[in-house]
């Protein structure tokens, strides 16, 4: 009975760490392959640092999603200017303009993500 127990006890632990392992290996999956996407990722490092192709505006944030089973960073830009074409931008893992072209999928984008983050904000 004793070695039963000593075999339930180290399966017991052997599982869990596959557990664990797996669902870390899946959490940086999900941030596209880094714990910090704004220094690691070229394409979102240089949104930030306004050496991208939109001009950002006092209030403008970056948020990272899980949407879909995939990461998504979604860009909100506070401007109502006509000259200003990235108010709203959802981007993949890759930097590619993934924005929703229709009211109905920006409704499905807003209904359906999740796991909201916060990454930056420009004051």
């Amino acid at each position: 009975m004793k070695n039963l127990i000593v075999l339930l006890f180290v399966s017991l632990c052997l599982f869990t760490s596959c557990q664990k392992k797996v669902a870390e290996e899946n959490f940086s999956v999900e941030m596209c392959d880094t714990a910090t996407p704004l220094t690691d990722l070229p394409w979102l490092n240089k949104i930030v640092s306004d050496n991208g192709n939109c001009t950002l505006f006092k209030g403008a944030k970056i948020y990272s999603y899980s949407y879909e089973g995939k990461r998504v960073f979604f860009l909100q830009n506070p401007s109502f200017s006509r000259t200003v074409t990235c108010i709203f931008v959802l981007y993949d893992c890759l930097g590619n303009n993934i924005s929703p072209t229709t009211t109905s999928e920006w409704e499905k984008f807003e209904q359906n993500r999740k796991e909201e983050t916060l990454l930056w904000e420009k004051k």
